[in-house]
């Protein structure tokens, strides 16, 4: 039963997120003065473009990122220009499960994981740098998936 109840918050969690990214590319299209989508993720997909070319992401004058945003946001030219978004966004949510996994690993009253959890899964600050497609977040996955596997050897 408690599988359950984990599954449902992520998987609230992640419909939030795709439901956050397609009401951003409504307000980016309608005020384009005014947009949701993080600039960076602009500079990313352009990235991802020299990539699919052939080129390297550092083509673009101003890429100053990890290659692997860039190899990320390939998929925007595959298979749609917020593809790379919504894997940001299935990474944000797959960093509450290793937390989830590292809290209950550690921790033997289980009462709070969830509440633990929940501070970084539906942080607005989280949920918006994901859902804007920044890459900030990935960052925090792969140092909890790290301390997760070095726990668990």
């Amino acid at each position: 039963m408690a599988d359950s109840y984990k599954n449902t918050f992520l998987a609230f969690a992640l419909l939030g997120r795709f439901a956050l990214v397609y009401v951003a590319s409504i307000i980016d299209e309608r005020t384009p003065n005014m947009k949701y989508t993080d600039t960076d993720y602009d500079v990313f997909s352009d990235a991802a473009t020299h990539v699919y070319h052939g080129d390297s992401p550092y083509a673009r004058a101003t890429y100053r990122y990890t290659p692997l945003a860039a190899y990320i946001c390939l998929l925007n030219n595959i298979i749609h220009p917020l593809a790379g978004k919504i894997v940001f966004c299935i990474l944000d949510v797959l960093m509450g499960v290793f937390m989830w996994s590292l809290i209950e690993s550690q921790n033997r009253n289980r009462k709070y994981t969830m509440l633990y959890v929940a501070f970084w899964i539906y942080n607005p600050v989280t949920v918006g740098m994901s859902t804007r497609g920044s890459n900030d977040n990935i960052i925090a996955l792969l140092v909890f998936a790290s301390l997760y596997f070095l726990l668990k050897k």
